[in-house]
């Protein structure tokens, strides 16, 4: 088996310097790829070759998103066959302002939308079990975000620079909540915790967020919160909430 390392020396069969040419992969046995850093790679309109999409927007291995070409969209929906959204897939898709995530999905790897500076509202669906680092990092217009209840843990920089998120909920199968998870979310307002018992945090992890932002907390836990490890910062700002009203 082979696997492909995609990165400049790829495109020596680029058609133009934005269209990945059917013959890139053509005699691969595609197992893997691992993406390195292309400047013009945010501006492909076309995906060409037995690993392309039907629309020629993807480039899939297996069931995972590895690469997309985003020029003139400002919304998508990833196809339904998709599993897995690979590394910094999306990454800088600044034009785009919806993205649909498919139900199959189960694994949303890191930097997947990182700076998508365009994107306003997503839902990741309750399959999602896992969310790297820094998926949503810069997507500064980012004003709704709706986690699964599958996902387990906020990563480290999952949502940091995110400065219009005001209102988020993190749902009741969250164990923790990492450092810099909503650093420099200034904008944030509430924040609704729904698990029961506290998730682990540290103090960096609401770190040069907004300073009067409200925690809504079970009213059952609301004593287990303010006395938790790195919750104790916020005691001021606890409140209980009644979350099956």
């Amino acid at each position: 088996m082979e696997t492909v390392l995609l990165h400049k020396s790829a495109f020596l069969y680029v058609t133009s310097i934005f269209r990945l040419s059917s013959f890139v992969f053509a005699n691969a046995l595609l197992t893997g790829i691992t993406k390195t850093f292309v400047p013009f790679y945010s501006s492909f309109p076309e995906i060409y070759g037995k690993y392309a999409s039907t629309d020629n927007r993807c480039l899939i291995c297996g069931e995972s998103l590895i690469a997309f070409a985003p020029a003139k969209l400002s919304s998508y929906t990833i196809p339904e066959n998709i599993i897995a959204i690979g590394e910094n897939t999306f990454a800088d898709c600044i034009n785009l302002t919806n993205i649909t995530i498919p139900k199959n999905v189960f694994l949303i790897e890191s930097g997947a939308f990182l700076r998508c500076t365009g994107l306003t509202n997503v839902v990741i669906p309750d399959n999602v079990t896992s969310i790297g680092s820094a998926v949503f990092y810069g997507c500064t217009n980012l004003k709704n975000i709706a986690i699964g209840k599958g996902v387990k843990s906020i990563e480290f920089n999952t949502f940091k620079d995110c400065t219009s998120l005001a209102y988020i909920t993190i749902p009741c199968n969250i164990i923790s909540i990492e450092d810099f998870a909503f650093q420099n979310c200034t904008n944030l307002k509430e924040i609704y915790c729904t698990p029961t018992t506290p998730p682990t945090i540290s103090e960096y992890t609401f770190y040069d967020a907004a300073s009067n932002a409200v925690f809504y907390v079970p009213t059952i836990s609301i004593d287990s919160y303010k006395t938790a490890t790195g919750w104790e910062n916020y005691v001021d700002r606890i409140f209980g909430y009644d979350f099956n009203e």
